[in-house]
């Protein structure tokens, strides 16, 4: 937001300045056909729109102007509204730009997001190389998929998608096979923490993405899908002691406090 708003906007305005813009710039940047952005936000924030008609025509004419997009209908609202306003001299410049708007096209914005590498109920083997013993191996189960909000684009809009793990109770110098794993109980959360191996392997050895091609090849290499397995529960990132997370930002996984699954889960 323009800091010279801040002080006559309320905080509740603050935030729909920003959502409609936000929603917008995610609309943009996955949407085939631009002239139908303005109406679906308008469609999906109706009632924004209604109580608080103000602040969303300016919020829309305002980012529409800012990617060279202005439409003829919301210049033309979004002037009358700032004319009529007892406030009207404190978006001087505001009005001044959509009068002398230009519609010059910008690039489409690019939001940078996660998604999920695997598919639930996908089994994978962990290959970790150097460890002084031996090769180690360790196997994963995809029991769900997370998605996490990014900013105040709406979640249905644009997200990340984080795969969710649970961790066999498998390590040794071979490679499990499917028929092996269905024999094999899950580690639970405390048992997940008081491997020392695993723990250190977990939290500190990866940092993986799918963004670039070297962080694609350091998946690729260590990571080995060998077929799936059917999911009885599939969870969220809250119930599981194993989030994996490809973000070129966050470290693999992080283990979920003060909660244990038990063996039959």
């Amino acid at each position: 937001m323009i800091k010279k708003y801040n002080d006559i906007f309320s905080d509740n305005e603050k935030y729909i300045w920003n959502k409609i813009k936000e929603e917008y710039k995610a609309l943009l940047s996955i949407s085939k056909c631009e002239q139908d952005i303005e109406q679906l936000i308008i469609n999906r924030e109706k009632k924004l729109f209604i109580e608080n008609e103000y602040i969303c025509y300016l919020s829309l004419a305002s980012v529409e102007s800012d990617y060279g997009r202005l439409s003829k209908n919301t210049q033309e609202r979004a002037i009358k509204l700032i004319i009529e306003n007892k406030n009207k001299h404190q978006f001087n410049e505001l009005e001044s730009k959509l009068k002398n708007n230009h519609n010059l096209k910008k690039n489409k914005p690019h939001i940078i997001h996660s998604k999920a590498y695997f598919e639930i109920g996908d089994v994978v083997i962990l290959k970790l190389d150097g460890i002084p013993s031996n090769n180690i191996y360790v196997a994963l189960h995809c029991v769900g998929v997370d998605y996490s909000n990014i900013g105040l684009i709406p979640i249905d809009l644009l997200c990340d998608e984080y795969n969710i793990f649970r961790v066999f109770k498998w390590t040794g110098q071979t490679e499990p096979t499917i028929d092996d794993l269905k024999k094999t109980n899950y580690y639970d959360s405390k048992l997940l923490k008081e491997n020392s191996l695993l723990s250190f392997l977990l939290f500190d050895r990866f940092s993986l993405a799918v963004a670039t091609n070297k962080e694609q090849s350091i998946l690729k290499n260590n990571f080995k899908k060998i077929g799936n397995l059917k999911v009885k529960k599939s969870y969220i990132s809250n119930d599981i002691c194993f989030c994996c997370i490809f973000s070129s930002t966050r470290l693999l996984s992080k283990i979920k406090k003060n909660h244990t699954i038990t063996k039959d889960d």
